[in-house]
C-alpha cells in the first residue's frame, strides 16, 4: 500500500490517508503502546491519540515506513503518558482487578495464556524504556534489529546488548511466576 503524498494524480484526501494507515497500523499500534507500558485501561485513548497526531503530521510523512513512523509516534505519546501519570502520581504498575483475573473460558490453556500475558506485562515493567523499546520491536513484533537501530535510534549492537539484558531480565522475573511459566524458555537465553 502507498500511503505517500504523490500516491495518484487525483491525490488522495489526508482522511483517507489517515484511514489506510489506521487499517493497516492500528493493531500495531495498540500492542507497542501496551508493550511500552501503557495500562490497558488507557491504550485504547493513546491508540487514538497516536493517530490525532499522525493525522497533524501527515504532511510531513514521506510514505516509505509507516510502522516505523508510527512507532516514533506511539513511543513519544506513551513516554508522555509516563510522565504525566508520574506527575499525577499514578502507579502504572497497579491494575485493576479486571486487568489481573485472566478471561476464563473453560479451558485450562485460555487461563494459562491470560496469566503469561499478565506476566509479560509485568515483565517488561521492569526494563528500562530503552530495553523495553527494543525487546517490542525486536522479539515481540519481529522486526530485524537493523531496523530496530534506525527506528529507535541506536547503534545496532547496542540494540543487541539491550535486547539481551531485557531477555536476562524478564527471565529472572518471570522465574519468580514459576506457577504461571512452567516449562517456559526464551530464545538465546541460558
Amino acid at each position: 500500500m502507498d500511503l505517500s503524498p504523490a500516491r495518484s494524480p487525483s491525490m488522495t484526501t489526508p482522511d483517507t490517508r489517515l484511514k489506510d494507515l489506521f487499517e493497516a497500523h492500528g493493531r500495531f499500534v495498540y500492542r507497542v503502546a501496551r508493550r511500552l507500558g501503557a495500562p490497558v485501561r488507557d491504550v485504547e485513548d493513546l491508540t487514538q491519540e497516536v493517530f490525532l497526531v499522525a493525522y497533524r503530521k501527515l504532511d510531513e510523512f514521506d510514505g516509505v515506513s509507516p510502522r516505523g513512523w508510527l512507532f516514533q509516534i506511539t513511543s513519544r505519546v506513551t513516554a508522555d503518558y509516563r510522565k504525566r501519570a508520574c506527575t499525577r502520581h499514578e502507579d502504572l504498575g497497579a491494575r485493576a482487578p479486571d486487568e489481573r483475573a485472566p478471561s476464563v473460558d473453560g479451558q485450562e490453556r485460555s487461563v494459562w495464556v491470560g496469566q503469561l500475558r499478565m506476566a509479560l506485562d509485568d515483565a517488561l515493567d521492569t526494563l528500562t524504556v530503552e530495553q523495553r523499546e527494543v525487546f517490542t520491536l525486536h522479539e515481540l513484533e519481529g522486526l530485524p534489529m537493523r531496523e530496530c537501530a534506525a527506528l529507535i535510534p541506536c547503534p545496532e549492537q547496542t540494540g543487541y546488548s539491550r535486547v539481551n539484558a531485557a531477555r536476562k531480565k524478564i527471565r529472572r522475573f518471570l522465574c519468580t511466576q514459576s506457577d504461571i511459566v512452567h516449562g517456559l524458555s526464551l530464545k538465546g537465553v541460558g
